[in-house]
């Protein structure tokens, strides 16, 4: 996603053009904490998505700065202070808009003489300025311990960095991608829906038993993706079409894309699941799980009981 904005400013025969882009940041991480809860996050660091850096590249590269007659240390002082304002400021040497494509690319395209000399000819040359301006729109609590979404809003306000350029929007409506899988969430809180722009959400491997704990994702204006598989509720017969059927905007469900013949059997409108529907063919009530998977549920869950009271 970027904006571009264009302004010029002509000064002693000069114009000048900035062109601000914007793009998504590295995501939100704050998984493995083993919080019960989401105001929890609060007090916690988020964890870094980028690669750990390679010791042996950082020690030959420390040599070279150190002058011990490698190669590598013959950088010119003006490079590296290019390097330092691009990684401070995000924002790109201001000057001619054809030098800068020319040392972006090693100066690969080797101007002739007839255009270095239409070069010099020209007495107006348009001066560029390039910004980049970042947000981060993707938020990862996975493999923790929630039991709960509530107050997700308010978390995000609190832990969402400050966006660096002017939006109707705040930092939270613009989050597009949430991953709350393998917690023990029972629900999909109300709150979900205070994210319009929310596309893709991942909450597999959780503790749902019931659809009509999930009847909040209809209210998604903009979900297109989404997983629930490893929960107990992909044991219910019919249970992918009664998902579809109430995101109406989702084109993939469980890594699956939604097939014209799923969207042929959802327009069917009868009791062919064990659903109860009203004379509109609304599902008013949903099927439950079978008895056999709730007695093992059951059973894993004491299982698990017993052996906390055992440690």
């Amino acid at each position: 996603m970027f904006q571009k904005t264009n302004s010029t400013v002509s000064k002693n025969n000069e114009e000048k053009e900035t062109l601000c882009y914007i793009e998504a940041d590295k995501p939100l991480v704050y998984n493995f904490f083993d919080v019960t809860s989401l105001s929890q996050l609060t007090d916690k660091e988020p964890t870094s998505g980028k690669r750990k850096v390679n010791k042996k590249k950082d020690s030959s590269e420390e040599k070279g700065e150190k002058g011990d007659g490698s190669d590598k240390k013959n950088i010119d002082d003006d490079e590296l202070k290019l390097k330092k304002l691009k990684n401070e400021s995000n924002e790109i040497y201001e000057g001619n808009l054809r030098d800068e494509i020319n040392d972006n690319k090693n100066k690969k395209f080797d101007m002739t003489k007839n255009q270095q000399r239409n070069k010099e000819d020209k007495k107006e040359e348009k001066k560029i300025k390039l910004k980049f301006k970042k947000y981060t729109n993707a938020f990862n609590v996975s493999n923790n311990k929630l039991t709960s979404l509530n107050g997700i809003y308010e978390v995000l306000t609190e832990l969402l960095p400050e966006l660096t350029f002017k939006s109707k929007l705040g930092k939270v409506e613009l989050l597009q991608w949430i991953d709350v899988s393998r917690n023990k969430l029972t629900d999909i809180s109300a709150d979900i829906t205070r994210l319009p722009y929310l596309k893709i959400l991942y909450v597999h491997g959780n503790n749902i038993q019931e659809i009509e704990k999930v009847t909040n994702l209809a209210k998604c204006p903009s979900l297109t993706s989404l997983t629930l598989y490893g929960n107990p509720i992909d044991h219910i017969r019919g249970y992918r079409h009664f998902i579809i059927e109430m995101c109406q905007l989702l084109e993939k469900l469980d890594g699956a894309v939604v097939s014209e013949k799923e969207l042929d059997i959802i327009k069917f409108r009868g009791s062919r699941y064990g659903e109860v529907r009203n004379k509109k063919g609304v599902v008013t009530r949903y099927p439950k799980l079978p008895e056999e998977i709730i007695k093992t549920i059951q059973m894993a869950e004491q299982n698990n009981g017993d052996k906390k009271d055992e440690n």
